[in-house]
Order: C-alpha cells, then structure tokens, then sequence
C-alpha cells in the first residue's frame, strides 16, 4: 500500500514536471501566447503574466532606487514659496529706504560705496540671502526625513557643489561691481549668475528647475534697463519663486511648511 502511494506521487511529480517543462520550451521557443500545447492552461498563463509582472515592478524600483541615488527629489514646494515671498518682503524694505533717502535730500540717483543707503540695502540683502537659505534648507530636509530619505546623500553633495560654483563666481562680480560703483550692473549679474546656478544644479535634481534658471537668465536682460532693476527682481526673484512652490505643491501636498504630519509636504 505504501510503495503503490509512492508511486502515484512519483508519478504525479513526473507529469506536474513535464508539464512544467513544456511550459518552459513552449514559452521560450515561440512566446507564451502563441503557444498552440494543451498543456499550458490558463492558470499557467496567468502565473507567467504575473511573472511578467513582478519582474516589471522590479525594474521600475531599481530604476526608481537608481534615480534617488543620483537626483534629491525631495525638493519641497515650500522651499520656492518662502524665499519668494522673503524676497518681495525685502524688495519692499529697500524701496522704502530709497524713497526716504530721496525725501530727506541725501539720495539723488548717485551713491558711493560708504553711503548709508548702500549700507541698508547691503544689510536687507544679506538678511534675506540667510533667511532664503535656511528656509529652503530646511523645508526639503524635513521633506527628505518625513519620506524616510537620507539628508545627506552624493547627490546632494553634487547639487551644493554645483550650486555654488556659479553663486561664488557672482558674488565675485559683485564685489567688482561694488568696488566700481557699476550700480546699473547688480541686477542683472544677481539674475544671471543665480539662473545658471539653477541650470547646473538641475541635473541633481527635478528637471523643472531648468527651465526656472532660463527664465533667470532671461530675466537679466530687462534688468539692466534703467527703472526696471526692481520690478523685473521683484519678479525673478519674487513671484517666479512663489509661483515655481506653487505648482510643486500638488507632487508634495502639505498644510503648512511648519507641520509635523507625515501627510505633510
């Protein structure tokens, strides 16, 4: 009793492996559905496309772990909206500042490299860099960390570095530029210099920050007519950041850039 048990699963093993094993050949030599064998049923077409399946879904998260480990994707809308409402602020605090020195007599278009307006407007410009920095900074830090990324990975390494390159070399030229007393240059080299900062770093990062450098670069040119260098900065570096957050925040949803819910950002 026992040997004839034995013998009906050998043999039941032996048809369920060559049944397997014409699957294979069918499948291999002339495609599964082109497959004409008797032997490859339905529930043997539907485990071969769920194969099929997985090994799809498995492609796409490697190609998917592939591209995090070369681009921060983790770029929160936050980090575009509140620079650029810092920047409007800022904006808004040196217009005030020229129209009082204009008022009191002690600016009259001309200004030298001690005056007190330069000074204020120096100091607001340098306030707003550090608080734009920081702001950004953080809110795609607190984004990385909420979708359980790393923070400090290659490609944000390679995004900083690119980053600064071109931010140094302006800042560069702006020193020329404040040595040299060529006013009617700061606007400009800021935008372009601050466009090609975003066209390098692009490549670390979301695509979509390339075209938001062209629109810097692009922007340079009105900035150096004259009576248009604080509208058109008001507009690179203004509504087009807040704008640029604005069209983010569907990819990343979030309340507020404050909040500490994982539904967040």
């Amino acid at each position: 009793m026992g040997m004839d048990l034995f013998d009906q699963r050998s043999a039941l093993d032996l048809q369920r492996d060559r049944e397997f094993g014409l699957i294979f050949e069918n499948f291999i030599c002339s495609g599964i559905w082109k497959c004409k064998n008797p032997a490859l049923t339905l529930k043997y077409k539907v485990l071969c496309i769920m194969t099929q399946n997985q090994y799809s879904e498995d492609l796409a998260h490697i190609r998917s772990m592939m591209e995090r480990s070369s681009r921060f994707l983790s770029l929160s809308g936050w980090a575009g909206i509140i620079p650029g409402m810092l920047a409007l602020a800022g904006l808004a605090a040196a217009t005030w500042c020229i129209r009082q020195a204009k008022a009191t007599g002690s600016y009259d278009g001309n200004a030298s490299q001690d005056h007190p307006l330069v000074m204020q407007l120096a100091a607001i410009a340098l306030i707003v860099l550090a608080l734009s920095i920081f702001a950004s900074w953080y809110t795609c830090m607190r984004k990385a960390r909420l979708e359980k990324q790393s923070t400090w990975t290659p490609a944000i390494r390679n995004m900083l570095l690119h980053f600064a390159i071109p931010l140094m070399a302006g800042a560069i030229i702006v020193g020329w530029i404040y040595q040299k007393e060529q006013w009617q240059m700061l606007s400009p080299v800021l935008l372009s210099f601050y466009g090609l900062a975003l066209v390098l770093v692009s490549q670390f990062t979301l695509r979509s920050v390339f075209w938001l450098g062209i629109l810097e670069i692009a922007l340079s040119i009105p900035a150096g007519i004259t009576g248009w260098d604080l509208p058109v900065l008001a507009l690179g570096f203004g509504f087009a950041h807040i704008v640029y957050g604005i069209m983010m925040l569907p990819l990343n949803p979030t309340s507020t850039p404050l909040s500490t819910s994982p539904k967040g950002d």
